[in-house]
């Protein structure tokens, strides 16, 4: 029992001092899981850029994929969107978040949809919060 022991604990103490860069970056990777997201969002982030820029080539222009989302009626219907493009600044699980900018490219309203409750909240950076309710 006792050889069986200092075994494990010799293996133990090679395994730690050993020069392996692959441990170390499994290591790096575990302990780092947000930059990894954050590099995702970068990525998406820098999609969004782009497909902002294209449409800051076309005001007014807005993707299929956002006239998809279920709060783009309501949103329409209270800012009047022809004069305007949005720029997704968060989608995930719980809620969505998006800028709404005029074709000077300064932000006008703000939403944000939270999924699981269906509300969405619109706010004009001059005014305040315009819409509060559940759809």
């Amino acid at each position: 029992m006792r050889q069986l022991s200092i075994i494990v604990i010799v293996m133990f103490l090679l395994i730690a001092c050993s020069p392996n860069d692959n441990i170390n970056q499994e290591n790096d990777n575990d302990n780092n899981t947000e930059p990894e997201h954050a590099n995702e969002n970068s990525f998406n982030d820098e999609n969004d850029e782009e497909e902002t820029n294209d449409q800051e080539e076309e005001p007014g222009l807005i993707s299929d994929d956002i006239k998809g989302f279920k709060e783009f009626d309501t949103i329409n219907d209270i800012v009047k969107l022809k004069d305007h493009y949005i720029e997704i600044v968060e989608d995930n699980f719980g809620k969505r978040v998006m800028l709404i900018k005029n074709n000077d490219d300064q932000e006008v309203y703000k939403t944000i949809f939270t999924k699981k409750t269906n509300r969405l909240k619109i706010i004009e950076f001059e005014k305040g919060q315009i819409f509060n309710k559940t759809i």
